[in-house]
């Protein structure tokens, strides 16, 4: 995946402000309020709990938690709130309590949205330019994510004209919030990338 790949993604959204779901206008409303919740509390059990159970929400799955895996998953969590880059830190016991390596780069990407990339079967898909899956097998292996993460941190930080990209995108989605009722919000230059990733999968 490069920019290259992703650029297409400003005329689509322009193009079709308004071609989103119900679900999907419901995604793009909510989350710059998980985030700012996801924000308000400090590292502990309960705020961990907490974010875990708003980004199952938000993926509209059934909320499973491994309370063998949780001092474990709090303490990386204690990382990730600190982190200043993705690979600071090691998800896998977040993966492992949640039994989800799409749920554990939700929870981290929430708590530190300019950080950590969310990553779904929907970007996944893009970046391998698969038409179909990936597997089960596929989505629960870190090391996948880990690829993800090292193509989105390449595209952000080595790519001349992706702040142009950032601001083209920007202006696009703001079309968007516009056609759906939604308050514009800014966001992430890892999040800019999901969106981009999802409107073309």
């Amino acid at each position: 995946m490069t920019l290259d790949d992703l650029v297409p993604a400003i005329a689509t959204i322009s193009n079709q402000p308004a071609n989103v779901t119900a679900q999907g206008r419901a995604y793009l409303l909510s989350y710059p309020h998980l985030v700012e919740l996801a924000q308000e509390g400090t590292a502990g059990p309960g705020h961990f709990v907490r974010v875990s159970a708003m980004a199952y929400g938000w993926m509209q799955r059934v909320f499973q938690f491994d309370a063998g895996f949780f001092d474990g998953a709090l303490a990386t969590y204690t990382d990730v709130l600190v982190a200043e880059h993705w690979d600071n830190v090691d998800l896998q016991p977040i993966k492992c309590c949640l039994h989800s390596m799409v749920g554990a780069s939700k929870v981290a990407h929430l708590s530190r949205p300019g950080v950590f990339p969310i990553w779904d079967s929907n970007v996944e898909r893009f970046s391998l330019d698969i038409q179909s899956g990936p597997r089960h097998h596929h989505m629960i292996a870190i090391e996948n994510y880990q690829r993800y993460a090292r193509e989105v941190s390449d595209i952000i930080e080595n790519e001349p004209n992706f702040e142009q990209f950032h601001a083209d995108l920007a202006a696009a989605m703001n079309a968007r919030f516009h056609a759906l009722h939604i308050q514009p919000y800014e966001f992430s230059a890892q999040r800019a990338v999901d969106l981009a990733a999802f409107e073309l999968a």
